[in-house]
């Protein structure tokens, strides 16, 4: 599938409490669309508390948003990263799957890793054939195989630059 590509008209800027259901609907849509045999609307609450969590932590949540030119950052958020510099550790990154294949997820990863110039490392699904090969192609290297200890789902840690995985970080999907 190739989405709308990104363009001028795409910025980025911090997420905020008022953006939570705007955050959980596209985190629901693509997770649903790349893991289809879990029901990721159930787990949507679960989802709102991990996201007051991380921002209680003092993680970064930045939203790509899609306006009139990429300096107006009012329009609707189209995609989110979730991560802690101090940690390097990218908890989440998720763009609606109309916009898959549109350069948007390495938008995305590039505002990353401009907040965490030194490194970068996460954790993805082995199941999540689509996400290993976009890491794989934006330049992540992999570490060793895990299993998420709340779903059970084996993992892969990957990581760009210097980074190491930070003590058990359970991002719970």
């Amino acid at each position: 599938m190739t989405g709308v590509p990104v363009g001028p008209r795409v910025g980025f800027r911090d997420l905020v409490p008022a953006d939570t259901d705007a955050i959980l609907d596209l985190w629901v849509a693509a997770w649903s669309a790349a893991m289809p045999q879990i029901d990721f609307e159930a787990r949507r609450e679960w989802f709102r508390d991990w996201l007051a969590r991380l921002r209680q932590e003092g993680f970064a949540l930045r939203g790509a948003v899609e306006g009139k030119d990429g300096l107006d950052t009012d329009g609707p958020v189209i995609g989110f990263i979730a991560l802690s510099p101090p940690l390097r550790y990218l908890d989440h990154i998720a763009l609606k799957p109309d916009r898959w294949g549109s350069g948007l997820g390495a938008a995305l990863l590039a505002e990353a890793k401009r907040l965490s110039p030194q490194g970068l490392v996460l954790d993805v699904n082995q199941a999540n054939h689509r996400a290993v090969a976009f890491y794989e192609k934006q330049g992540f290297r992999r570490l060793r195989a895990d299993r998420n200890p709340n779903s059970g789902l084996a993992t892969w840690w990957y990581v760009w630059g210097q980074a190491e995985p930070p003590p058990r970080v359970v991002s719970g999907e």
